[in-house]
């Protein structure tokens, strides 16, 4: 049987979501050698303590080693003796029989290993105590896991468990990363296509989740902005792989076809939660000449028959026109190609579907690509319901754009657009409680809150203290869900 007639077949099975996540923080360490340094002040409250290291064992790889396997230790012992079912897409060695499922070796378990990349900023370093102590930096990643409550509380327990053990950093360096996948599978091309063309229309909403420094980082940049097609890539580019699923496109021809012009639209308040942002007060990207990184604006780079200058400075394409060409893409690899960038890395990246081997017959015994979705953008953070919070996120997010009837699926495209240059309109607390997510968004609020000097005096009222200089009456507290 041949490759191009058993994709059709894989294509109609979708199977269930999972997801992975990678943490990256810093442990507090300091050396058994009988002295009390200060306690600094953002440790006063901490449940955890610092990590003492024996003297002998304080120096080079030595201390990296006991570190790592002292995490690893804590991790094992939050996890012991909980039976949640079957949580893991890879349970046992055996599974790894299956050819499909070895790529998923490496994410069996709980790892533990040095990030690497990510520097102590000196000016935590020069606050009162810090620097009387060592900061090593690790990342933790968890095994695949199928997107199940038990899935939840394992990452819940893990963070937790880390949190009340150590002290932990995340400072602005560190960021906090998942995977969304189908298990051991592709996901079924329709269902990526629909998920590129929410994340891409989603992407300015999305970014007021998270601090201003994970936005334009060039480790998470801006799908909306950066990407190869929100700067002019053509159908013809990427559209020529002979083995693609044969998908039909199904985006509107025009702005207000696929939704039912006979349906009533009904505007009900929204009684599940009550945020203290009013629509107007958050705000996605800058979109000017000054959000570009302008490097070398007069040498232009070639991309096939257009020519993109080099640093961004053109307006990137509108988000109608770049989702309608998401949705006529035909193939994998131009589906990826379109929503990576020039350089760096994307806050959505599709890279794991470059590959022209998608769905083939026989996957190759070693090399195989990955078949997952990686989101990027969120901040680091060691608060373990900030953590499932943003996993639930994405999960949600993935799998209601991969469900949704076409015009459901393109009416909350349109409010996306409509958000993004009128945030009065419609706000990342719209779209969380259009998705019911209304409990993660109620978390999320949390984090979000003391960036903007607010303090949540009543959650379940939506009441709170706010600064001088943001005055709540100024803004617009009429907060509809339009369904």
């Amino acid at each position: 049987m041949s490759p191009s007639t058993l994709q059709p077949q894989a294509e109609n099975k979708a199977g269930p979501s999972s997801i992975g996540t990678e943490l990256e923080f810093f442990v507090a360490v300091r050396i058994d050698d009988g002295s009390q340094p200060t306690v600094p002040k953002m440790f006063a409250s901490s449940e955890g303590n610092p990590l003492v290291v024996p003297e002998a064992g304080s120096r080079g790889r030595a201390l990296e080693t006991y570190v790592i396997d002292h995490v690893r230790h804590t991790i094992t012992l939050a996890l012991e003796k909980k039976l949640r079912g079957k949580t893991r897409v890879i349970a046992s060695p055996q599974d790894l029989d299956d050819r499909e499922a070895r790529h998923l070796g490496p994410y069996m378990g709980w790892t533990v290993e040095r990030e690497g990349t990510a520097p102590m900023p000196e000016d935590i370093l020069g606050q009162s105590g810090v620097s009387d102590y060592m900061w090593v930096d690790l990342e933790v990643k968890s095994p695949a896991l199928w997107a199940t409550d038990g899935a939840f509380l394992e990452i819940l327990d893990v963070v937790q468990a880390l949190q009340q053990t150590y002290w932990t950093c995340t400072p602005p360096t560190t960021a906090l990363q998942f995977h969304y996948g189908c298990g051991k599978d592709y996901i079924p091309f329709r269902n990526l296509r629909r998920i590129a063309a929410l994340l891409y229309a989603a992407d300015p909403l999305l970014a007021q989740l998270h601090p201003q420094h994970r936005r334009n980082n060039t480790y998470s940049l801006s799908n909306r902005l950066y990407s190869i097609l929100a700067h002019g890539l053509t159908e013809s580019v990427a559209n020529g792989d002979s083995e693609a699923p044969e998908t039909e496109p199904e985006a509107p021809d025009h702005r207000g076809e696929g939704s039912d012009s006979q349906r009533e639209v009904k505007v009900q308040g929204s009684t599940k939660f009550k945020t203290v942002f009013a629509r107007g007060m958050l705000t996605g990207y800058d979109i000017s000449a000054h959000t570009f990184y302008i490097t070398d604006p007069d040498t232009p780079l070639s991309l096939g028959p257009v020519r993109v200058p080099r640093g961004y400075t053109c307006k990137p394409l509108g988000i109608l026109t770049a989702v309608r060409e998401i949705l006529h893409c035909t193939t994998t690899p131009g589906i990826s190609e379109r929503m990576g960038t020039l350089r760096e890395r994307p806050a959505y990246d599709f890279g794991a579907y470059a590959d022209s081997r998608y769905m083939r017959e026989t996957p190759r015994r070693r090399q195989q690509p990955k078949r997952t979705i990686e989101f990027r953008q969120a901040a680091g953070t060691m608060d373990p319901d900030e953590v499932v919070a943003h996993a639930k996120v994405v999960v949600r997010l993935c799998e209601w754009a991969s469900t949704a009837h076409l015009a459901e699926f393109w009416k909350l495209i349109l409010d996306c657009e409509a958000g993004e240059s009128t945030p009065s309109w419609f706000d990342v607390f719209d779209l969380l409680a259009r998705l019911d997510l209304n409990a993660e968004a109620k978390v999320l609020q949390r984090s979000m809150a003391p960036r903007y000097g607010i303090e949540i005096l009543d959650e379940d009222a939506g009441t709170a203290k706010y600064p001088e200089t943001l005055d709540p009456k100024a803004w617009n507290w009429d907060r509809r869900t339009i369904v």
